[in-house]
């Protein structure tokens, strides 16, 4: 929620400082340099803090990432300098990106096979929640108390992770296996409807421990885990799925949405943008009930032929007005409700997925630099798709922007029917035995 947060403060914030009114006065090209200081942080942190959970935890991290999202809020709020509100938003990058180096390796780490899925389509989901929330801030309260309420959400995150049990996995890396036996239990407690018997959690955790072992004895070999192909397989799966997830078009509809919006004057652009970010949320609920009951492989066959055949109807619509001079009745209406599509099946399939194969496919030896590699394959294919999307806009046609969509939407489909294996209802252990060739 508070990577939401961040993101949806952008969008608000940004408009807030270049009007008359503004308590940090900022140009249109002073104004584009904010997103551009946040991906700098957010790239040169996660790497590093992927590294730095593998030696002192997940949780200090954890920890870590909550502290520099309070400093980012308190800087914002207090200060009337442009320079120190591009370090508040170099912070909030350094913040997002540790907070997404960890945050998913630790809860595809500590949930229970059977809500794995479930447990990190929620976390995911809550991005789009802290979207939400800060769109309807940004509606109705000025720019300090749109900070002071993120800061408020900022320091509940920060008392919260108090309560939470460190990563089993990461404790038997360290040899704890007392504490890692005893909080795997825990975390595996539950209704005596679903409580699993004593030997099956022995013998899951016994083999979590088997498994565990094998990752370390290959991350103290020659080349730190990465001489085993499977990892090296693995990293290379998670970071090119991250990689052309981004490219399906997201980052550039969410700017497409309000140039499409600028024509249709039924509604104002903070209703719009409170409606569209409603519409989000609630495809991303869907997610958590679909991807522990229809599985990974199938989850993404679906939402990629869904987005395809959005990106298709919306590159038709294109042509038919641009280049052939159709004049399409209610097009502004059609488009709109075609991005939206896009973007409502993007929420409830491609974005959590993609994290749920972070958390799950990651092998224990190379979590934390495959992590941050992943967080990393993303941003630059973001910065990749804006370049591409206002290029072809300018010199090709918009059609030809969606048409380039729907090619890496089909790419990434068969990315993942020769390459992913199913991983619903399994065990890390298990999941990197299929990995492996037979």
């Amino acid at each position: 929620m508070l990577y939401g947060c961040v993101v949806g403060w952008s969008t608000n914030g940004i408009v807030k400082l270049r009007q008359e009114d503004s308590p940090i006065p900022l140009t249109k090209a002073e104004g584009t340099l904010l997103p551009a200081f946040f991906e700098l942080g957010r790239f040169s942190s996660a790497i590093p803090a992927g590294i730095s959970s593998d030696f002192v935890g997940r949780k200090p991290i954890i920890y870590l990432c909550g502290v520099q999202h309070l400093l980012a809020w308190l800087i914002k709020i207090f200060t009337s300098s442009k320079h120190l509100l591009y370090t508040a938003r170099f912070l909030s990058g350094v913040a997002t990106g540790t907070g997404n180096a960890v945050l998913f390796i630790y809860a595809g780490e500590v949930s229970p096979p059977r809500i794995r899925g479930t447990v990190l389509s929620v976390l995911y989901t809550c991005y789009y929640l802290g979207i939400l929330v800060q769109f309807v801030l940004g509606a109705y309260l000025d720019y300090r108390l749109v900070c002071v309420v993120s800061l408020a959400i900022s320091l509940t995150f920060f008392v919260f992770v108090a309560y939470i049990k460190e990563s089993p996995s990461f404790l038997m890396t360290k040899r704890k296996y007392d504490e890692a036996k005893r909080i795997h239990q825990w975390l595996n407690a539950g209704t005596s409807a679903t409580t699993k018997a004593d030997d099956e959690l022995c013998k899951e955790f016994e083999a979590t421990k088997e498994y565990v072992s094998n990752q370390q004895k290959s991350k103290e070999s020659v080349g730190g885990g990465f001489a085993d192909p499977v990892n090296r397989r693995c990293v290379s799966l998670v970071f090119f799925i991250n990689f052309l997830t981004q490219l399906t078009g997201l980052p550039a509809v969410t700017v497409f949405v309000y140039s499409v919006f600028e024509n249709v004057k039924t509604f104002s652009p903070a209703t719009f943008a409170v409606t569209f970010a409603a519409f989000q949320y609630a495809a991303g609920c869907f997610s958590s009930v679909l991807s522990d009951k229809i599985g990974r492989r199938r989850m993404y066959m679906l939402t990629c032929s869904l987005c395809a055949l959005s990106h298709l109807f919306t590159a038709v619509l294109f042509l038919l007005n641009d280049e052939l001079g159709v004049a399409v009745p209610c097009q502004s209406w059609l488009l709109l409700l075609s991005v939206t599509f896009y973007a409502c099946v993007y929420a409830a399939g491609l974005g959590p997925l993609t994290v749920i194969v972070r958390g799950e496919l990651l092998p224990q030896a190379v979590k934390g630099v495959g992590s941050g590699l992943a967080v990393v394959s993303a941003g630059v294919s973001c910065f990749l798709l804006i370049f591409i999307f206002h290029l072809m806009d300018e010199y090709v046609g918009m059609a030809y922007n969606f048409l380039f969509f729907l090619f890496c939407t089909v790419s990434l489909a068969v990315l993942v029917h020769f390459t992913l294996p199913e991983t619903k209802h399994k065990t890390l252990a298990e999941i990197q035995a299929a990995m492996r060739p037979s």
